[in-house]
């Protein structure tokens, strides 16, 4: 098993699940080595085409056929347009943007069912109200394609897919490609073996170049928003632009005026606290009231996640199962998209017809995601589960937040082993950009809120994630 990079501890994920050893190498050399492509839910997948060569295939169901979806309960006869978004280098709502300026409309008469990331080439459904076939159809862009057009009767909404499809390929690895072959096949029979890899939230949600998206939500969580502004806008993290270090300790030093001229206009968050800081310099509270709600909650969020990661990880680290429930813990039941649908607290009357609907493929495990409404697991789980709490001094009530009640946080379920689909090899070769080394590419399906990086960190066990390429 490799050795773990200690950033890692940060995210709240404290080991490995699998032991077969890691393949080393690094991810995202050419944004063209992590491609995403969303999958609806009847299967049809939005193909990447404008930005790749005709050397590159892929199988599987194209969009052509999207148009024969289920549509959801409740929609009227109008027909929407509908159309793939491929981009390279950008993030999705940058992306709408730039097509929303480009055809002088709101940005707000898109839809989508999920964000993609910018270091990567990716392809998703948008729908649109309101705006011409025509326009849509002339549009053209380095950095965004549009193509697939065709009309539904209903918009797209937040979580409206089934997951992704992942082609990534590792570059610059160490071992020769026969060796490369044999890790590789050995790691998908241990997954297969072990039904899966632990569902941990993914890089992404913490920030890697300054890890502490959760750490500002940790403060505002306890109310101590002078805290939470530090993190936010002063504190310097060690592989941060010389630039934003000085913009940073301009910050710290209460010079509120002359850091908002330093930081960037891309450095959206800092620049709206520190404007409002400039007029009401004590007024913390007030500073992040004047962050839209969404960016207050994704805060929040980050800490249910770190919390989540620390109560999975403990659980491994302590030799609990993960594709099969103990006493006390909470088993969720899977709707015919495999989606977590309901949930049952596992007892000795039902256990055994819980084991069953999980190995035949119709539940799983789930942990808590803390929020006010949570009820704690039992037994182990439940030990675990308060010990996490009483460690981070924090009470199930602090998810309900005084001075910001938007934003508060009910509580929820996530499953605890995420099961990757399809996991294949699509090739083996000597990397040509660095000399005797090897590359290899992958392809593997995950549902919706399961992170590809995840998967990647249990194959590579990198032993420094941001060289990796995370």
């Amino acid at each position: 098993m490799g050795k773990q990079d200690l950033l890692e501890r940060v995210y709240g994920i404290d080991t490995y699940y699998t032991t077969t050893e890691g393949l080393g190498g690094k991810i995202r050399t050419l944004l063209e080595d992590f491609i995403v492509e969303e999958i609806a839910f009847d299967g049809s997948v939005a193909e990447v085409r404008g930005f790749l060569s005709n050397t590159l295939q892929f199988k599987g169901r194209s969009a052509q056929g999207v148009a024969e979806a289920q549509a959801p309960d409740n929609i009227g006869p109008k027909e929407y347009i509908w159309f793939i978004l491929e981009k390279r280098g950008l993030d999705t709502l940058t992306a709408l943007r730039f097509i929303a300026k480009s055809l002088n409309v709101d940005e707000n008469l898109f839809k989508v069912a999920g964000l993609k990331d910018s270091k990567a080439l990716t392809a998703q459904f948008v729908s649109a109200y309101n705006v011409s076939e025509r326009d849509l159809t002339g549009f053209s862009s380095k950095k965004v394609v549009i193509h697939s057009l065709h009309r539904r009767p209903f918009l797209l909404k937040p979580g409206m897919l089934y997951g992704n499809r992942f082609t990534i390929t590792i570059r610059s690895i160490e071992h020769p490609p026969d060796i490369v072959e044999m890790l590789l096949n050995s790691f998908i029979s241990e997954v297969r073996e072990k039904r899966g890899v632990p569902a941990f939230y993914g890089y992404q949600r913490f920030g890697t170049i300054r890890p502490n998206t959760h750490l500002v939500g940790y403060h505002l969580l306890r109310g101590d928003f002078e805290s939470s502004f530090y993190e936010l806008v002063c504190k310097v993290y060690p592989f941060e632009r010389e630039d934003i270090r000085i913009a940073r300790e301009t910050a710290a030093e209460g010079r509120y005026e002359e850091a908002l001229r330093l930081f960037p206009p891309s450095y959206f968050y800092e620049r709206h606290v520190l404007r409002h800081l400039v007029k009401h310099s004590c007024d913390y509270i007030g500073a992040f009231r004047k962050l839209p709600h969404t960016v207050r909650r994704l805060f929040l969020q980050a800490y249910q996640a770190y919390l989540f990661n620390k109560v999975l990880s403990r659980r491994i680290l302590l030799g609990l199962p993960l594709s099969f429930p103990l006493p006390g813990d909470y088993v969720g039941l899977w709707d015919k998209w495999k989606r977590v649908s309901s949930v049952i607290r596992v007892t000795a009357s039902n256990i055994d017809e819980l084991k069953g609907l999980i190995k035949r493929g119709k539940a799983s495990l789930v942990l808590n995601v803390f929020g006010y409404n949570t009820i704690l697991a039992e037994g182990a789980q439940g030990e675990i589960e308060k010990d996490v709490l009483e460690e981070e001094g924090i009470r199930l009530e602090d998810f309900r937040l005084k001075h910001f009640p938007e934003a508060s946080m009910k509580g929820s379920f996530r499953e605890a082993l995420m099961v990757p689909e399809d996991l294949s090899l699509l090739s083996i070769s000597e990397d040509e950009l660095h000399e005797s080394r090897t590359k290899v590419t992958i392809r593997f399906v995950l549902k919706r809120g399961f992170y590809a990086t995840i998967l990647l960190r249990e194959l590579m066990k990198p032993q420094s994630i941001l060289t990796a390429g995370f």
